[in-house]
């Protein structure tokens, strides 16, 4: 087997933009509704990212994607993390949704048809898979790649990326956010399992209040009332606050210790280091590479702010 590859930002930029165009295409060919977009994300997710593994980088599997297994006080970790970040990132979506209700827009029900199914079938298709699938390539690949440019860029790069990968210009700051909470534990355990838990509970939430109460969490927050004061926003925004700062500490909690053993063989080079490195050379070639990928965010971006904000 050739040499592995070192971490590639340019190469990460080139594999979110083929995540992408493979969403859109495979949209075409793949079964309607959430059993299809399950098949989705293992083709995309899953599949693109081992194959750029195996012919881009030429790295062990367990290296690139952080295989490494948790102890029981890392689960339990994980699940209570997630479960503050759920609050948080919900709190912040409503907040959006009430600040796009002010300015006359109207919001709208992602996936309706998810209710169709038993809840322990939407579970899995639409909690259980998406989240695996996607930590694999965003918590996995993606951050792999990006630490080239150093752990915090990477953290928030993916983070970013995560977000744009959802095609929605209201839920962007916290679907975002969201990715960078994932980003930064996956950075301080050493292993990709923490923001598999914490995006299973986060999809698992809100499904559950899907069923239970008739809406879905944070994307789906009835506007059709009045119109919120803005002492409401005040209050939800000091909650934000207060929510943002729970979860910043009990991220600062984690460590390689929350492994089940410790991590075998030197730690990557990466993970040592915390400073930007490669200067310019490293953000040009992957700013061209996000360029597609940024128009297509940019276009759906247009058909969601039409449809919000559009004649009613």
């Amino acid at each position: 087997m050739r040499q592995g590859q070192p971490p590639s930002p340019p190469r990460a930029a080139v594999f979110f933009t083929t995540l992408l165009l493979a969403g859109i295409a495979l949209s075409s060919v793949a079964p309607p509704g959430p059993v299809g977009a399950a098949i989705r994300h293992v083709l995309m997710f899953v599949g693109i990212a081992l194959l750029f593994t195996a012919f881009a980088d030429g790295r062990p599997v367990r290296e690139v994607f952080r295989l490494r297994a948790l102890s029981l006080w890392g689960v339990v970790k994980s699940i209570c993390l997630g479960l503050a970040s759920w609050g948080l990132i919900y709190m912040l979506g409503s907040l959006m949704i009430l600040l796009v209700q002010r300015l006359g827009g109207k919001m709208y029900q992602p996936y309706p048809e998810l209710q169709q199914l038993p809840f322990g079938v939407a579970l899995v298709v639409a909690g259980l898979i998406p989240a695996l699938c996607e930590e694999f390539a965003f918590r996995g690949y993606l951050q792999y790649g990006l630490e080239g440019l150093g752990p915090r860029a990477a953290v928030l790069l993916t983070g970013l990326l995560f977000g744009l990968m959802h095609f929605s210009v209201v839920r962007l700051v916290p679907l975002a956010l969201l990715g960078m909470i994932f980003a930064a534990a996956v950075q301080r355990v050493g292993s990709i399992l923490p923001s598999m838990i914490m995006h299973f509970v986060n999809n698992g939430t809100v499904l559950a209040l899907s069923y239970g109460l008739g809406q879905a969490g944070s994307g789906s927050a009835d506007t059709s009332g009045p119109s919120p004061s803005g002492m409401t926003l005040v209050l939800m925004t000091g909650v934000v606050i207060t929510l943002g700062l729970a979860v910043w500490a009990m991220l600062k909690s984690f460590g390689p210790g929350d492994l089940a053993r410790p991590a075998e063989g030197p730690v990557r080079a990466e993970e040592q280091q915390a400073g930007p490195r490669g200067g310019l050379g490293r953000w040009v070639p992957m700013i061209l590479g996000l360029l597609p990928g940024l128009a297509l965010y940019a276009w759906a971006g247009l058909q969601e702010l039409h449809t919000v904000f559009g004649p009613k």
